[in-house]
């Protein structure tokens, strides 16, 4: 039987519109002024009407049971006129061929002439332990309707169901789904998962996200940062876009915290303990035994996630460098070739023949500048600061201010400067550079994200010049900056100016300073 419906109530404001007077009642004598000698409506009688007559021709909605929501109830849920079954996981779903081709998993099936064309029992046998009974379920049951919800807990099983029924439109939800999703809980799982499923757009939010995120969030999260694989921190750490918080030193902190991790999967500590626990052990540990951590058997999975640090400044500053001593987790193998071409340029600096790079690969670029970072926390502030530590005689001031980023070489005597005595004296300096800025939103995922590009800057004595000017609309505050400098010719013996034509390449801009 069909819906009943009441007619629509007519508001108060045109509900009062008077009926017209019977023919036999006396009207008055006298016309009131104004009136029209026919009798015809007042102006007032004329906007009510027009009101009723708009009220009575605008549609009033009524929500009806769907014809999506009939199907899914009547045909999947209560399998009404079933002609096929699948059969999966333990569990039996009576279905339709006709919805079941929707999908070229099944179409393909029942077209030509394989034998599933003709049985009443599709059996599929399950190999991919993502795929559960409820991901098969909700999958099957997408066919029969227009809409389906899929909540970021289930997101990866749905993805591995859809994948095996190559379900497109499902596949996409799932994508979408994963992308809004990303925290810190899920980076990992959709990293791994996006690999295994062929989604490359996933695989690189998720690589920015924790490339954004790793020592800015992760040190305080060690659950999540023990799962994340070596093959993901390798690629994260390895990258130029990586945004490092105060130096490269902070990168290894971060590695140490997470091999501690791998090794003790049962440590349950705070992050209040994350930094002085994984040091405790690695010096306890270098005590009794002879071979640093990444020579012996154990340490040498995680070689590869190592090698991806800039070692070269890793020994910039002295307590730096007494910490990692007593790691005892890298090899004197490895920081042995280290020491000798920064003391080679250290000299180089003193004698006035290092001026810094003239020319530079970007991948030279990638593997071997110094990574450093800051995070500015309001808006409207200036700000000053610098990264202390020894950086082949040059003292680099970075000032915020007005959403631009400047860099000044700076000479002057200072009593905070702890290397005024190292400075250069050379009347020009270059290097290479490159900023990276991000603001981010409350699941710490990248709102605004911009870099610089590499780019080549030349000061004199005291001088300084604009690096980068944030977008006024799009930044938003903390504003996370992380910054890559080249000071010295990477290669181990540095090439003379006179033998080398510099040339930028197409990515490369050369940025001259201002006095």
């Amino acid at each position: 039987m069909g819906a009943r419906f009441s007619g629509p109530e007519v508001p108060a404001a045109v509900a009062a519109v008077p009926d017209s007077p019977p023919p036999n009642r006396r009207m008055g004598k006298r016309r009131r002024r104004g009136s029209s000698s026919s009798g015809g409506s007042t102006s007032g009688d004329r906007t009510r009407e027009s009101q009723l007559e708009r009220y009575l021709s605008t549609p009033t909605p009524k929500k009806l049971q769907t014809t999506s929501k009939y199907i899914y109830d009547t045909l999947f849920t209560a399998a009404h006129q079933s002609d096929v079954s699948v059969a999966a996981l333990g569990q039996v779903w009576p279905l339709h061929k006709h919805y079941l081709k929707q999908s070229p998993y099944f179409r393909s099936m029942f077209s030509g002439a394989w034998r599933e064309s003709e049985e009443k029992v599709i059996q599929i046998t399950i190999a991919d332990p993502n795929v559960d009974v409820a991901s098969m379920n909700l999958a099957l049951g997408s066919l029969y309707q227009d809409e389906v919800s899929v909540v970021p807990a289930q997101v990866i099983s749905v993805l591995a169901t859809a994948t095996l029924l190559q379900m497109e439109s499902l596949i996409q939800k799932c994508r979408e789904i994963m992308v809004e999703s990303l925290n810190y809980k899920t980076a990992s799982a959709f990293l791994t998962a996006a690999e295994t499923y062929g989604l490359r757009e996933v695989r690189e939010e998720c690589v920015r996200w924790l490339q954004v995120n790793l020592l800015h969030h992760m040190p305080e999260r060690p659950e999540a940062l023990r799962e994340i694989s070596p093959a993901i921190l390798q690629e994260a750490i390895g990258s130029t876009d990586l945004f490092v918080l105060q130096t490269e030193v902070s990168v290894y902190g971060l590695l140490r915290l997470w091999t501690f991790l791998r090794i003790h999967p049962d440590w349950k500590g705070d992050a209040n303990d994350v930094v002085q626990q994984p040091h405790m052990y690695f010096v306890k540990r270098g005590k009794t035994h002879p071979e640093c951590f990444l020579d012996s058997d154990e340490g040498r999975e995680f070689i590869p996630v190592f090698r991806q640090l800039r070692l070269t400044y890793m020994g910039n500053h002295k307590m730096d460098m007494e910490m990692q001593i007593k790691d005892r987790i890298i090899p004197d193998s490895w920081m042995l070739p280290i020491y000798r071409k920064n003391w080679h340029d250290m000299l180089a600096v003193d004698f006035g023949s290092e001026i810094g790079p003239l020319n530079v690969s970007l991948e030279d670029f990638e593997k071997h500048a110094l990574r450093c970072g800051r995070i500015i926390e309001l808006a409207g502030s200036h700000h000053v600061w610098r990264w202390t530590g020894f950086h082949m005689g040059l003292d680099l001031i970075l000032t915020f201010d007005n959403f631009q980023l400047s860099i000044k070489r700076n000479q002057m005597s200072s009593p905070n400067n702890e290397l005024q005595g190292l400075l250069s004296h050379a009347k020009r300096r270059r290097f290479f550079y490159k900023v990276n800025v991000a603001s981010l939103n409350k699941q710490e995922q990248p709102v605004y994200l911009a870099n610089s590009g590499v780019k080549k800057a030349t000061l004199m004595m005291n001088q300084s010049t604009p690096i980068f000017d944030v977008d006024k609309k799009k930044a938003t505050f903390p504003l996370l900056l992380s910054l890559n400098f080249l000071l010295t010719q990477p290669s181990e013996y540095p090439t003379e100016e006179n033998e080398l034509v510099p040339d930028n390449g197409p990515d490369i801009e050369d940025v001259q300073g201002q006095a």
